[in-house]
Order: C-alpha cells, then structure tokens, then sequence
C-alpha cells in the first residue's frame, strides 16, 4: 500500500497461496529468514539494507521465487538456501552491489523473460538463465558459473566479468560478448571454456594456472596478467583485430598446441604482428601473413634441443623480402639453454 515494512531480524514466511505485493518496498537487515513455499507471491520489490538475508523454500522442491525487482546493497548479502539443493528463480531485475552466496551446487535462476543484472559485488551461485530468458549484464561482476540454455540469450558486452571456478561457461544458447573482458581470476587451476564460446577479451589473472579445453578465437586482448597457460594442444585463433599481451614469467606452454594470427601485414616495420613476438621488418610486401607460435621443444637441431618457443611464419610473398626477425622469448622458456648460445635454425 505505497509504504515500506522493514524486518530486522528472524523470520518471515509467505505460505503456499499467500502473498506480498505492490505498491511499496520490503526492506531486511540484520540476520533474517524469508521462507517462500511453493505457490506462494512475493511480488514486492525486496531490498537487502544490510546484514545476511536468507531466502528460501524449505519444502520440496527447495526453489524459492521473487517476482518483483531485487536490490542488495553495499556490505549487504542475500544467501540461496540452506544447502546445496536449494535454488532461487527471479522473475525481475537484480541490482547487487553486496553479494550473493549460497553452499556449494544452489543456483540463481532468471526465467523466460527481459531480466538485467547489474552492481558492483559478486555472486557465487551458478547462475542459470532458462529457455525463453534474456540475461543482460550492464555492469562489471565478479560470478562462480555460468549456464546459458538452449534458446536463452546472455549478453556481457562492454563489460568484465570475472570467474572463478573451473570450466564456468556453460553455453547451449546465445552468448554476446561484443566489447567484453572475461577473466579467469580462481585461486585453484581453472580449465578455460570454449565450446560455443567467441572471447572478445580473455584475461588470465590466476597464479595457480589455467588450461584451454578446447580450439577458441579471441578476438580482441588476450592477456596473460598471473599464472601460466596450458595450450593443452589445442589452436588459440587471434583474429586480426586480437593481440597478445604477457607479463614476464607468465607464459603460454604445452607440448602440442599453438596461438595463431593472420592479417595483412604489407611492409612491416618493427612490426610485433598480433603480440605474438615475432617482430619483423622487411623492405617487400608480404602481403597476408600467418604466424603460428607453439611451445614444443623442437628436436634435430644437430643433435641438439630448443628452447619452448617456435614461430611458423608464411608470408603470402615469400621471395626477395630482404626480412629481419626479432625472436622474443620469455626466461622461463630456455629449457635450460644458456642465452647467450642461442641461435636461430
């Protein structure tokens, strides 16, 4: 009735058929407890001031539903449930700039329907967006997972988002990432996504490492910030708006596999094509150009071993180019070879 009901602790049950609607807002802070039974309507804006509070339904199946706008504020958390099998659907926006959490296995639910997710906190829940739902992300957000259904749509674009769990994306339906940064930020190895996935920029920020699942294409900054990168030997595609960013003693490895790039590079003059660290100068055009750099130890050297770097280099024009090569590697990558040996074969 345009008013607002705060609570401030303990707890507040809608039983199945009962109801919280509009107009007006229902605030919590402190410690406090909603339990909302299957059949149940919370269609009340919600809006956690501060302090922890849970929603739930505690009876079978353990889902939870609110129907109207979500709001968590700074310092403030909303908690899925009470253990793993619990789960939370929204049927409106959510604003959170605190943090939702839940035990290990609850989910975030976004319905068929428009839905924007917003603020600057995390989420650790695996967040769902069913069939017929429209998932748009207009803010930075640290979350856990990702599962993206056959004919729902996600959209990130302009925007970071960090994950950190292992494998994260789980992707069936329509992934827009126009303009977006995803991060790889766990404390754990991660595995990196990469079925039905397209990264406009992918960054690494994991000191315990991460591993490619499978063949991707980045088309924008690859970066390479904390924590070695397992090719895993599968073939990283920078398209020709993409380059590769490293910082020292974070390196791409991997016994099969390779990063490659292609463009048109004409004459190149100091030219790091794609960051890849091949830098070349040449006084012809070369026209389209592909370089593929892997990590394999290379053998026959007269008897001899490289370092863990290599570069395929194939130049539409490969006659008369009165080239030079800069060959950049990181110090981790020597093999055990002293640098001041090394030579090119």
């Amino acid at each position: 009735n345009t008013f607002v009901f705060t609570i401030i602790r303990g707890k507040f049950e809608v039983l199945a058929e009962g109801s919280v609607f509009n107009s007006g807002e229902f605030r919590t802070q402190g410690t406090v407890s909603l339990d909302l039974r299957s059949g149940s309507a919370f269609n009340s804006p919600l809006n956690i001031i501060s302090g922890i509070t849970t929603v739930a339904d505690i009876s079978s199946p353990y889902k939870a539903r609110l129907y109207g706008p979500v709001t968590i504020d700074n310092g403030a958390s909303l908690k899925i449930g009470y253990s793993l099998s619990y789960s939370l659907e929204v049927y409106g926006n959510v604003t959170n700039n605190g943090s939702i959490t839940s035990s290990t296995g609850a989910e975030l639910i976004f319905t068929s329907g428009a839905h924007t997710f917003q603020g600057t906190g995390f989420c650790v829940p695996n967040m769902v967006v069913l069939t017929g739902g429209i998932l748009n992300v207009t803010s930075s957000h640290n979350l856990s997972s990702v599962n993206i259904n056959t004919g729902s749509t996600m959209n990130i674009s302009n925007q970071t988002i960090g994950f950190s769990l292992t494998n994260p994306i789980t992707q069936n339906g329509t992934f827009t990432t126009t303009n977006s940064k995803i991060e790889y930020n766990g404390s754990s190895l991660q595995n990196i996504s990469t079925s039905n996935i397209i990264y406009s920029g992918l960054r690494i920020n994991n000191p315990a490492g991460t591993s490619f699942l499978g063949n991707v294409t980045v088309n924008d900054t690859f970066s390479v910030i904390q924590g070695d990168v397992n090719l895993n030997g599968k073939t990283i595609t920078l398209a020709s708006t993409g380059y590769l960013t490293e910082t020292p003693g974070n390196v791409l490895y991997g016994t099969a596999g390779f990063i490659t790039y292609t463009r048109n590079i004409g004459i190149p003059t100091a030219l790091n094509a794609g960051g890849l660290g091949a830098i070349l100068t040449a006084t012809s055009n070369l026209g389209v150009t592909e370089i593929n750099r892997g990590h394999t130890v290379q053998s026959g050297l007269n008897g001899g071993t490289s370092i863990k770097r290599y570069y395929d280099i194939t130049p539409a024009n490969n006659s008369g180019l009165n080239a030079n090569l800069v060959f950049k590697y990181d110090d981790t990558e020597l093999n055990g070879k002293p640098d001041t040996l090394l030579k090119l074969f």
